[in-house]
């Protein structure tokens, strides 16, 4: 059992950089050189997992879900659809992950930094409370 275990903890994970245009063709994360569209072997499960929620990364063997975009058209109906999943979120993780899916999304809509300094007076106490009843249980 120990050997499986010891094995699971040295396996490594292919982890691919897919830049969108006008990005870099290499990428450093977590000290990790990422090539753009070439699979890299990650052994770093946190790395795996946060790359999994990433748009810029694909894991193999994990396929993305599909976020669906929400009936927004500019910044300010980005910023109530933001609000409310913020609000609802029942996981930090699930705030995490939701936040790193949506990086297109604002930016199609034009989500500025006096936006992202809204959302993250929600954000981030949010996710500090989500992570300290986590801690609690």
């Amino acid at each position: 059992m120990a050997k499986k275990a010891e094995a699971a903890a040295t396996a490594s994970v292919d982890v691919t950089y897919v830049p969108k245009d006008g990005d870099a063709a290499t990428v450093v994360w977590n000290r990790i050189k990422f090539v753009a569209n070439v699979p890299t072997p990650v052994k770093d499960a946190e790395i795996v997992e946060k790359a999994k929620a990433n748009p810029w990364f694909t894991v193999a063997g994990f396929e993305k879900k599909a976020v669906a975009k929400p009936a927004v058209k500019d910044a300010e109906a980005y910023r109530a659809h933001a609000i409310a999943w913020i609000n609802a979120a029942k996981t930090s993780q699930e705030l995490l992950d939701t936040w790193a899916a949506e990086a297109e999304m604002r930016e199609e809509f034009g989500v500025g930094s006096d936006d992202i300094d809204f959302l993250n007076a929600i954000y981030e106490p949010k996710l500090a409370d989500l992570k300290k009843a986590e801690s609690d249980d």
